[in-house]
């Protein structure tokens, strides 16, 4: 098995397409949002949150040949294995 490129691709321009539409969006203070600005900024995080589980799956499956159970476990068998670091 191996990693599908594309996919790491597609995976990887979404992330960082939401990150920067976060960091756009936060720029203002929480309280001069408008409902709009709200709603979207709850939607790219729901985004991003898939795309860094889709990622997650991609790897765990191709390269480790682990099929996760759960987001949770998506997420914590790239920890384990050291993809992502933790901060906090």
């Amino acid at each position: 098995m191996s990693i599908d490129k594309d996919v790491l691709k597609a995976r990887l321009s979404e992330i960082y397409f939401t990150m920067n539409e976060l960091q756009r969006l936060t720029s203002k203070p929480f309280n001069q949002l408008n409902v709009d600005g709200k709603y979207s900024m709850r939607y790219n995080i729901i985004v991003l949150a898939e795309s860094i589980v889709s990622l997650c799956m991609h790897i765990s499956t191709e390269v480790y040949g682990k099929t996760p159970t759960s987001y949770r476990d998506a997420v914590n068998i790239e920890k384990i294995r050291g993809v992502f670091q933790v901060e906090g």
